[in-house]
C-alpha cells in the first residue's frame, strides 16, 4: 500500500469512528471485531485496495439519517470533552468558509450562547431547571475570538449577536435567530447536522 491510499485508510477510519463512537455512541464490540478482520485481511494481503478496505467497514458507517439524527440531538460538556467540541466546530467552520484553521492551535475559543454558568438574562427562556440539559448541546456552541468571547460574558443575547456579526468566523457570522430559546438551539443544531454528514461522509458508501 502506497503513502496516499495509506492516508485514504486512515481517512476512512476516522470518519466511520466520528459517526459510529463519537456522535453514535454504538457497540464497541462489533466497531473492534469489524476492525480486527480487516486488520487480518490487510496483513493477509487479502483486502489490497482501498475500496476493499471500505467495503469491510460499511456495516461501521451509521446511515446519514442516523447520523444526522443523532447529532441533532447531542450533547457533549466542555468539562469533559472540549478538544472534540473543538474539533467538530472547526471542521464546519473550514467546511464553510473553506478555511484550513487546525483546531488544536488556532486561537479561536468556544462560546457557550447560552452561558455555562447562567445568566439572568436567559432566564425566562431556560429557567435553571432545563439550564444542564441544552447548555452542552451542540447547538448552542460557537467561535469566537478571545476578546470577543471575554466581551460577549455577561451580555443578553441581542447583544451578544452584534458582537458575533463582527467575528472572522463563518459559524458565528451566521446566527441570526431573533432571540435564543431551546428552538433556537434544535433548529441551528439540526442545520449544523446537515453540514456534519456532507464534512464525515464516505462517497462510496452514498
Amino acid at each position: 500500500m502506497n503513502q496516499e491510499d495509506f492516508a485514504s485508510v486512515l481517512k476512512l477510519v476516522s470518519i466511520i469512528t466520528f459517526r459510529y463512537t463519537v456522535i453514535g455512541k454504538l457497540h464497541t464490540n462489533l466497531k473492534e471485531d469489524i476492525y480486527n478482520k480487516a486488520a487480518n485481511g490487510i496483513s493477509n494481503n487479502e483486502l489490497t485496495t482501498v475500496s476493499q478496505i471500505a467495503n469491510s467497514l460499511i456495516n461501521l458507517y451509521p446511515s446519514d439519517n442516523d447520523f444526522k439524527n443523532d447529532f441533532a440531538s447531542k450533547s457533549i460538556s466542555t468539562k469533559r470533552g472540549k478538544k472534540i467540541v473543538r474539533y467538530i466546530l472547526f471542521s464546519i467552520e473550514n467546511h464553510l468558509s473553506q478555511s484550513d484553521y487546525p483546531y488544536e492551535d488556532t486561537p479561536g475559543t468556544i462560546e457557550h450562547i447560552l452561558p455555562e454558568n447562567g445568566n439572568e438574562n436567559y432566564l425566562d427562556e431556560f429557567p435553571q431547571s432545563i439550564h444542564e440539559s441544552l447548555v452542552y448541546r451542540l447547538g448552542n456552541y460557537t467561535i469566537l475570538e478571545d476578546d470577543k468571547n471575554r466581551a460577549c460574558e455577561a451580555l443578553p443575547f441581542e447583544e451578544k449577536k452584534e458582537i458575533f456579526r463582527t467575528s472572522q468566523y463563518a459559524i458565528t457570522t451566521e446566527i441570526t435567530s431573533s432571540n435564543w430559546t431551546p428552538n433556537s438551539i434544535d433548529r441551528r443544531q439540526d442545520k449544523l447536522a446537515k453540514y456534519a454528514s456532507s464534512i464525515w461522509r464516505i462517497s462510496q458508501f452514498d
